[in-house]
């Protein structure tokens, strides 16, 4: 394990040990956070002004990260629970297809069914977006901003489809989450391909 702040060289030796596990790098991350608190309680590390202003700043990382994992996770949950509703009527379901909204091709129905995989996909793609950047050396303020963004395009798209499916109108709204959630990608993107390149520069 690494503390945040550490030198080029042992983050590159964190990502090597790490890399092949999804999740070794944020719960190594959680592990140092917590061995340096108790330390700290137990008197076994001297003030350190630095430290504890590098502390301030992984913790509130740390907070970005679960909140995008908690909104992540609430979106799959959310769309296994609005695909039981759509199967009372899809395949021959036990209840009629309530007219509102219409036949399988019609825009609405299309626009319901797309909510519906958005809160799934979104929300694996939060997970994956969570995971990368808590391990990136990147510049904090774009990670922040990633997380942000993608929270937002989480939360709003599937919203904004389902929405739709009754009011067409707002479907038109739907290019706003969706380029939230875009933002976050390049955002992701730069990052990976920055560390790929710092890494080949060694």
């Amino acid at each position: 394990m690494i503390a945040p702040g550490n030198d080029k060289a042992d983050i590159a030796a964190h990502r090597r040990d790490h890399g092949r596990f999804p999740w070794a790098g944020l719960v190594s991350r959680l592990a140092w956070v917590h061995d340096e608190d108790v330390k700290r309680k137990r008197g076994g590390l001297a003030p350190n002004r630095e430290g504890d202003r590098q502390g301030v700043a992984g913790n509130r990382h740390t907070t970005d990260i679960f909140g995008n994992i908690a909104v992540a996770w609430s979106s799959i949950a959310v769309g296994a629970l609005t695909g039981l509703l759509l199967s009372l009527w899809s395949f021959d379901g036990p209840f009629p297809v309530p007219p509102v909204i219409g036949d399988y091709d019609d825009l609405s129905r299309r626009l319901l069914r797309l909510g519906h995989i958005a809160f799934f996909g979104l929300g694996i793609l939060n997970i994956l977006l969570a995971n990368h950047l808590s391990g990136a050396a990147y510049d904090p303020r774009r990670k922040k901003l990633a997380f942000l963004a993608m929270n937002l395009g989480n939360l709003f798209l599937p919203l904004t489809l389902i929405a739709a499916a009754f009011v067409p109108p707002l479907k038109y709204l739907a290019s706003l989450p969706a380029m939230a959630v875009t933002l976050a990608v390049l955002i992701g993107a730069h990052a990976a391909l920055s560390g790929h390149l710092e890494g080949g520069r060694r």
